[in-house]
């Protein structure tokens, strides 16, 4: 079982990509975590065990996704955050996925569509 990625998490540029439930043990990414140009990738529930990514994160051009409840263990986010541009993803939505967040990187969050919750949290040591 996969539990740690020493490097980065790409899954982009995947017209085909539903889901990404193989991932369900997985709980740390030690570089960026990027998830972009999935147009038919409607929920990210395989992650459900991540806890720590030490780089970026990205969520960005997947139309379809609908919800982020599966970061819903994300605790920390040590470079900055990207969530722009998901249309069917709301706001409400990105915060119950990332509610139990503690911290993210010193750059402010780049979070067009999250709540003031998510951009304002505290810089991780």
């Amino acid at each position: 079982m996969l539990t740690n990625i020493g490097g980065y998490m790409n899954f982009n540029t995947n017209d085909n990509l539903a889901d990404i439930s193989g991932f369900r043990m997985l709980m740390r990414v030690e570089g960026d975590f990027a998830l972009h140009d999935n147009p038919a990738l409607m929920n990210i529930s395989g992650l459900n065990s991540l806890t720590r990514i030490s780089g970026d994160l990205y969520i960005y051009n997947n139309d379809a996704l609908l919800e982020t409840s599966g970061l819903h263990s994300l605790l920390h986010v040590t470079g900055s955050i990207f969530i722009y541009n998901n249309s069917a993803l709301t706001s409400g939505a990105i915060a119950r996925g990332l509610e139990r967040l503690q911290c993210r990187g010193r750059v402010p969050a780049i979070c067009v569509d999250c709540p003031d919750a998510i951009r304002d949290l505290p810089a991780c040591p």
